[in-house]
């Protein structure tokens, strides 16, 4: 997501956490062109009745109606958004996921659509919780070199996991057919990696030079993601060896 502040006044908000009053009473008082939510819409100390889960949810699926508002994800929304367990975090409730998923209903996937990951507002990148330099890749340079890497899997047919991916979320967003490689002798037993398939493109896991893939998959060494939005997790449980499991086919 770019988006370009000339002549224009952008507002920059995060950490809703379900005071959608607070949000609505700054919106209307910076009456801004563009609107940007960095993420966490849900969970709180404060209001965390069932209902403050049901008008956070509706709050949000009014917000996206404008072309003017966006926002990103937060970790405190992938838990309610999407229903797999790799992406819970602290605050996860069934009760909130069910009240949220009332609202949502079939527009679950639609909304996920209208949500990025960052964005950059003229040359300032946005994101939830910042940016880790565990991702960046240390031959960047510049911001054009960072921006290449962000969307490096949206641009690429295949990639190949390196060691910066352990414990992280990776977000496969391709149109086309992805190939996600699992290389020889850079994870060890008990590292973890998940996965998302956020585009249309389809993703399989293929094994590197002498790795080993095990998994339900109708091909055990070469699991696929089975739809657009399935997530799955790739578990190191010996050296080269990888067990496989999630929404896989």
């Amino acid at each position: 997501m770019n988006i370009s502040s000339a002549g224009r006044k952008i507002l920059i908000v995060s950490d809703i956490h379900n005071d959608i009053q607070k949000l609505d009473k700054i919106i209307k008082h910076e009456a801004a062109d563009i609107n940007l939510v960095l993420g966490d819409w849900f969970d709180s100390f404060i209001y965390d009745e069932t209902q403050h889960y049901s008008k956070t949810a509706e709050y949000l699926l009014n917000f996206l109606t404008s072309p003017n508002n966006k926002t990103l994800f937060g970790n405190h929304d992938l838990h309610y958004l999407f229903h797999n367990t790799h992406v819970i975090c602290s605050g996860y409730e069934h009760r909130k996921y069910n009240a949220i998923g009332e609202v949502l209903e079939n527009n679950r996937l639609a909304t996920c659509r209208k949500i990025d990951w960052f964005a950059w507002v003229d040359s300032y990148l946005c994101t939830h919780a910042g940016l880790c330099a565990d991702f960046i890749d240390p031959t960047a340079k510049d911001l054009s070199d960072i921006n290449l890497f962000l969307i490096k899997e949206r641009e690429r047919a295949t990639y190949t996991l390196v060691s910066g991916d352990k414990n992280k979320l990776i977000t496969l967003t391709n149109a086309g057919a992805i190939t996600l490689t699992l290389p020889p002798s850079v994870f060890t037993a008990g590292q973890q990696i998940h996965i998302a398939r956020m585009g249309a493109g389809g993703v399989t896991l293929a094994q590197g030079s002498g790795v080993t893939i095990v998994s339900t998959g109708a091909t055990a060494s070469a699991p696929t993601l089975r739809a657009q939005y399935s997530t799955g997790t790739i578990i190191c449980t010996a050296t080269d060896t990888f067990l496989v499991i999630g929404d896989i086919a």
